[in-house]
C-alpha cells in the first residue's frame, strides 16, 4: 500500500480537518524527500539519483516510489566525464516531431538590429534560455544563449549563436525530453 493510500485510510478512520491532512501530508512528502535510505554508492551504476516524473523536487538515492503521488520513480543519469554533447534526430525525426530547421539572420526587432530567430525556436527553462543546433549529420546540440528584444514572433540572441547556425524551431520540449533520455541533458536548468 502507497503512503497515500496509507494516509488517506488514516484521515478517514480519525478526525482530522481536511487542512490538518494536507499539512501532515505535506510534512510527509518533505520528510520522505529529505531521508536516504541508502548511500549513493547503493544506487545502479551511472543514475545520479531518481526522482519522479511529476514531481521533479523528489529526489532518492535508490529505485522506489514517489512519496507524493506513488508514481514509480526513474533515474537520472550521472554527469560522466566525455559526456554526449548531441544527440541523433534524422530530418524525418525532426518533420515527425513538427519542428523545423531555421536559420540565424540579422533583423531588425523593435527597432534594435542583430541576430534573430523565431521565438518557437527558444526553450525557456526559468532560469536562462536554450537552442538547439542543427549540426549536420543528423546531430542535435544543446546551446544555452542570451535573449534581447523580442515580438511573439522573434527573439534577438545576444550571445550564444552566430549568424549561419542552424537551429530547431518547434517540438523543443520533446527534444530537450531526448536530450535527457540521452544523458545530454541531465535534470532542468543544466548547462549543455
Amino acid at each position: 500500500m502507497s503512503i497515500i493510500h496509507q494516509f488517506q485510510s488514516l484521515v478517514h478512520q480519525s478526525s482530522l480537518t481536511r487542512r490538518q491532512a494536507l499539512l501532515g501530508l505535506s510534512l510527509l512528502g518533505l520528510t520522505a524527500c529529505s531521508r536516504s535510505g541508502s548511500t549513493p554508492a547503493q544506487a545502479a551504476a551511472g543514475v545520479a539519483y531518481y526522482t519522479c516524473s511529476m514531481h521533479p523536487s523528489v529526489h532518492s538515492p535508490v529505485p522506489g516510489q514517489c512519496p507524493i503521488c506513488g508514481m514509480d520513480l526513474i533515474p537520472v543519469a550521472a554527469p560522466q566525464k566525455g559526456k554526449k554533447d548531441s544527440i541523433d534526430l534524422s530530418p524525418e525525426q525532426l518533420k515527425a516531431l513538427g519542428a523545423t530547421v531555421v536559420v540565424v539572420e540579422r533583423r531588425a526587432i523593435n527597432g534594435v538590429d542583430g541576430l534573430a530567430i523565431p521565438s518557437t525556436a527558444v526553450l525557456p527553462t526559468g532560469n536562462r534560455e536554450l537552442a538547439f543546433v542543427d549540426l549536420g549529420s543528423g546531430r542535435v546540440a544543446p546551446r544555452e544563449i542570451k535573449i534581447g528584444a523580442q515580438t511573439p514572433e522573434f527573439c534577438q540572441v545576444v550571445s550564444g549563436l552566430q549568424e549561419g547556425d542552424r537551429v530547431i524551431s518547434g517540438a523543443l520540449f520533446l527534444i530537450d525530453a531526448e536530450c535527457r533520455n540521452q544523458g545530454v541533458l541531465t535534470t532542468w536548468g543544466d548547462a549543455p
